[in-house]
């Protein structure tokens, strides 16, 4: 499963500012990392060579610029020359990774040629069906082969007619995604010495603290900013979603709260041509950055079939409002089966996952008795640790829901303290293999008190460590650090092993390599004992008297009801998965790799759902 490189897209918020960075921020910002970081507290030879890994893997995702003998150059140094790379971090110098930069630009240069003679080669645009390269190439010839397969994958779908002049215009557009990439390894020959200085230690900076762990980055402005905007589900900005192709940038969609769909007069699909009266010749991100330069407006010319037209627009703080919860249901028996889809764990001064879910729940209510429900969280990301905390309390009385190990040692209980549950009726927690982070909390947290029942693949994502971010308070130098580890009550952690479902019903990702154990530098999981009596040990004593009135006498007891039934359940469910022919259908699509035109996975949550219903009546 490979996303493609071609379809760059940008929703046009307000950036906080450029930051111009030099040599000597690298100690300084990596200072402040190895302060909050759980594990690692300074450079490090390990951390070296662990960075230019990274550095090769920033440079060459696709594996289509190195040799296997250049990545063997970098990666086989002496400890000789590992100790003079770190002394060299001491006083800001980055001879090496100087070094390094020299071969990607004549790796660029190689590919560019390659691309090049190509083009002008007589070749059929057959698609060519073959798994993402994870190995380099072992010789030019190899290297050949992969760009030019790439190549004609890329033109295939678009069925040109070779040297047309439709075909042209995308050759410059397959161009021209490179050419930003390749053009940040370039900025060490530019006379700017800033831009020179910059370019270099931003991909420094991302390499180096990568090394860390996986979930450790340093942040772009632009990078920053679009976090900030799914965190919070908002930002300041025009309200447009731009997507490029070979004729031009154009507009995907509008956010329907924000500046411009209230003008109007932009509509899907117009092309942008100029930006505050200056024609749009440069690439994707320049033109975004163009629009983003001024703080409370930008005038955007845009051109469709019946001419072109300038529209002004203030730029306003917006709420999102796609990509929260999707409501559906269907009834059953007198009522309804709600099936509410979560997109990520979001919080803001506006908007929370929480008061979302709350709200889904109240309007999937009026739509009749609401005798089940499914939790949908596969390709849930995660978010705000302290709104998996909420989220999970919808579902169960009072009690710990996660416990969080820190830096210094320190030990955190997160508790809901509400004492009542808004539902507590059949309940299944949908997952897959990308439902991670916060959405393993709440499903961990549910499954280990036995509310509900955590379905789909065999494990979700694995991730279980916490990050501090500085995006959303708008500093100078944005990222996220990993400071601690969180187990749930039972005192498991999802890291590296994930959620188990109860009820295996694969989705289209089972076959992949996916989770944090294939992920680079990896933190290790472990476990704690369970947390299911409360101690209140990390109370203090003036709040004690509190918790001992109001929340111990409602804490949630792990519930055996739902457990009891598993041996059934699960043998309805691989019946129908065993004996459906639809459902055949789709096991036989996924282990192709093709979609399917049904959601099989929800289709089979939902029949559990109400096997659930059956089995609680018979008793």
């Amino acid at each position: 499963m490979v996303k493609k490189i071609f379809t760059f897209v940008l929703f046009s918020c307000l950036s906080f500012g450029s930051v111009s960075l030099q040599h000597k921020d690298v100690r300084s910002i990596m200072n402040q990392l190895f302060l909050y970081h759980i594990e690692q507290k300074a450079m490090s030879k390990q951390l070296v060579v662990r960075a230019l890994k990274n550095t090769i893997d920033l440079f060459d995702p696709q594996r289509l610029y190195l040799l296997q003998e250049e990545v063997n150059q970098i990666l086989t140094i002496t400890d000789d020359t590992v100790e003079t790379i770190l002394s060299d971090y001491k006083k800001d110098r980055f001879t090496y990774f100087e070094h390094v930069f020299t071969i990607f630009q004549n790796a660029v240069i190689r590919a560019k040629q390659i691309r090049q003679d190509f083009y002008f080669q007589e070749f059929g645009l057959k698609k060519i069906q073959s798994d993402p390269f994870y190995t380099f190439a072992n010789s030019v010839q190899d290297l050949q082969v992969r760009i030019q397969q790439n190549i004609s994958n890329f033109f295939s779908e678009k069925n040109l007619k070779p040297k047309s002049k439709q075909w042209q215009k995308n050759v410059r557009f397959y161009n021209r995604k490179y050419n930003d990439h390749e053009a940040a390894y370039f900025a060490q020959n530019d006379e700017d010495k800033d831009k020179k200085a910059h370019q270099f230690t931003f991909k420094l900076l991302k390499a180096l603290s990568k090394s860390l762990d996986p979930h450790t980055l340093y942040f772009s402005p632009q990078e920053a900013k679009e976090m900030r905007a799914y965190l919070e589900k908002g930002c300041k900005g025009i309200g447009i979603v731009f997507i490029e192709d070979a004729d031009g940038i154009k507009v995907q969609s509008l956010v329907k709260t924000g500046p411009a769909f209230k003008t109007r007069k932009i509509h899907e699909g117009d092309v942008l041509v100029k930006v505050n009266g200056k024609v749009v010749k440069e690439s994707f991100n320049k033109a975004m950055r163009k629009i983003q330069k001024h703080d409370d407006h930008a005038i955007l010319t845009f051109k469709r079939a019946d001419g072109a037209y300038d529209v002004w627009i203030r730029k306003e703080k917006m709420e999102i409002k796609d990509s929260r919860v999707d409501i559906a249901y269907e009834h059953y028996k007198g009522g309804v089966i709600g099936k509410l889809k979560l997109h990520s764990f979001y919080e803001s001064k506006q908007v929370s996952a929480y008061e979302d879910l709350k709200y889904a729940l109240r309007e999937l209510r009026k739509k009749g008795p609401l005798k089940g429900l499914v939790l949908d969280l596969r390709e849930n990301p995660g978010g705000f640790l302290t709104q998996a905390v909420k989220v999970s309390g919808l579902f169960m009385k009072s009690g710990i829901v996660v416990i969080c190990h820190y830096t210094d040692g320190d030990e955190k209980y997160l508790r809901e303290i509400d004492g009542r549950s808004y539902y507590d009726g059949p309940l299944v927690i949908l997952t897959s293999k990308f439902s991670a982070s916060a959405a393993e909390i709440v499903a961990q947290c549910l499954q280990d008190y036995g509310v509900g029942i955590v379905v789909g693949d065999p494990e979700t994502f694995g991730k279980a460590t916490i990050q501090y971010q500085n995006i959303t308070d708008e500093n100078q130098h944005s990222y996220k650090v990993t400071i601690g580890r969180y187990y749930t009550v039972s005192g498991k952690s999802p890291q590296l092993e994930g959620v188990k479902s109860d009820i295996v019903v694969p989705s289209r990702f089972t076959q992949y390599p996916i989770g944090e154990r294939y992920l680079q530098f990896a933190l290790n999981g472990r476990n704690i004992k369970p947390h299911f009596e409360d101690s209140l040990s990390d109370i203090v004593p003036s709040s004690k008297k509190w918790f001992q009135l109001y929340y111990l006498p409602h804490l949630q007891k792990q519930n055996s009801q739902w457990t009891k039934m598993l041996p059934t359940l699960r043998k309805k469910s691989q019946e129908r998965q065993k004996y459906d022919s639809e459902f055949q259908n789709y096991l036989h699509a996924i282990s192709k790799k093709c979609q399917y035109h049904t959601d099989m996975q929800m289709e089979e949550a939902s029949n559990i759902v109400k096997d659930m219903i059956q089995i609680s009546n018979k008793h």
